[in-house]
């Protein structure tokens, strides 16, 4: 990371796994370690974020990602990751309300129900997201806009 620089999470196994955050700086990155410790390893490649980015944008490009990717033959994917991008765009962008917050929660789930493993994919990020960073989301809410922009 760049000098002064703080580490806030990392994607250990690339867009489709969950995000790690401080806690887990000094893990082992190996396919057993992580796997104890809830996360996995996946493609292997690595996305490091420090305490600047905003997850909540990191996570509405990762989205972005998997609709694009997506075949459009199954409803979770066809329907379900343009519907969160949609609301984590609506958050990052200023127009979000406290209710996207379940509503994310519920779709995240929904996302398991898909034909192949891309929607399961999608929800890794988002779910880690919700769990471990929802008190960035709020802020998103309360301000009124991303408090990492100028």
């Amino acid at each position: 990371m760049q000098e002064g620089s703080r580490f806030k999470a990392c994607l250990p196994g690339g867009a489709s796994t969950r995000f790690m955050t401080r806690e887990f700086y000094d893990i082992e990155m190996d396919f057993d370690t992580l796997k104890k410790a809830g996360h996995c390893l996946g493609t292997g490649g690595m996305i490091v974020f420090d305490h600047k980015t905003c997850l909540v944008d990191a996570t509405l490009n990762l989205m972005n990602f998997f609709a694009r990717q997506s075949c459009g033959w199954c409803t979770p994917c066809r329907e379900g990751i343009p519907y969160i991008y949609d609301l984590l765009g609506r958050i990052e962008n200023g127009d979000g309300k406290p209710e996207f917050v379940s509503m994310l929660k519920d779709m995240s789930r929904y996302l398991r129900y898909s034909y192949c493993g891309l929607a399961p994919g999608a929800a890794s990020p988002l779910e880690s997201l919700i769990a471990c960073f929802e008190d960035e989301i709020l802020e998103h809410i309360r301000l009124k806009k991303c408090p990492f922009r100028d």
